[in-house]
């Protein structure tokens, strides 16, 4: 009697792009660039309408007593905050910002002695900019994972859902972290289509940046190891070593459980 089937091996797989469903035609792309540029256009609309309400008096506890103030006193030491409360770099990017615009601790001390309305109106400006950037990123990212289509809901719901946007409008870390956030699943997006090396140094950086702004952006670590690990590519050894290896086992005669055999066929009906 012949003994049972030994296993099928899968055949050697070619390491390749999978292509990113980002549209197709020239006009489809150009006709998304529009689209794209009109939510972000959108965005710093509603972001820097009335960003000076309330001023010269700042009614928000945090902003009035942490980031400005911070940023101010840098001029008067080192760059060592000397408080940690929140983490530093939205208040070095504020310092950075008021050290372009007055050009020391001599002038902006004129500026807020005479009318602080102009600090802390630049400082939300700064925080508006930075929402907008964050929708942009989102855009992208978007796109890169589900598709063009995708990339503009996403997009679009960032601009104008209301808490991104109020707080656009306050001198605060909140903000100014979606940017990190975004930049993350940015290369989180990279990871789970094609497991390279330079997603994951990608999303790393843009969490690094992320947690250097607000702590609790820390959470979106599990948005890193989950890429990895449930990720399509074919592993090879220039990917992550979180890339799924592949299982072969025997399923009747001719055939293999290999799941990167059927891949294929699955993003071509995508």
């Amino acid at each position: 009697m012949l003994g049972p089937d030994p296993p099928i091996l899968a055949a050697p797989r070619r390491r390749g792009r999978s292509p990113e469903p980002i549209g197709g035609s020239r006009p489809r792309r150009h006709a998304w660039l529009l689209g794209a540029a009109g939510v972000v256009a959108g965005a710093l609309a509603l972001r820097l309408w009335g960003i000076g309400h309330g001023l010269p008096y700042v009614y928000n506890a945090d902003e009035n007593a942490h980031f400005v103030p911070r940023a101010v006193g840098m001029f008067g030491h080192s760059y060592n905050p000397g408080y940690f409360v929140n983490p530093p770099a939205y208040t070095y990017l504020l310092h950075a910002a008021f050290e372009l615009r007055w050009g020391g601790r001599e002038a902006l001390g004129d500026a807020l002695a005479a009318d602080r309305t102009s600090v802390f109106e630049l400082a939300r400006v700064v925080a508006a900019l930075l929402g907008t950037a964050a929708v942009a990123l989102l855009l992208w990212a978007g796109r890169r994972l589900l598709g063009a289509a995708a990339g503009l809901v996403a997009g679009a719901l960032l601009a104008v859902a209301f808490l991104p946007v109020h707080y656009s409008h306050l001198a605060l870390n909140d903000v100014p972290t979606v940017v990190g956030v975004c930049l993350t699943l940015v290369g989180v997006a990279g990871i789970h289509r094609h497991g390279r090396l330079r997603d994951y140094a990608l999303a790393g950086a843009a969490l690094g940046l992320a947690c250097a702004t607000k702590y609790t952006a820390g959470i979106l670590l599990v948005t890193v190891l989950a890429a990895g690990l449930v990720t399509p590519a074919a592993p090879t050894s220039s990917s992550s070593p979180c890339a799924a290896p592949t299982f072969v086992a025997p399923v009747g005669k001719g055939r293999t459980s290999d799941a990167h055999a059927y891949r294929p066929s699955l993003r071509a009906s995508r």
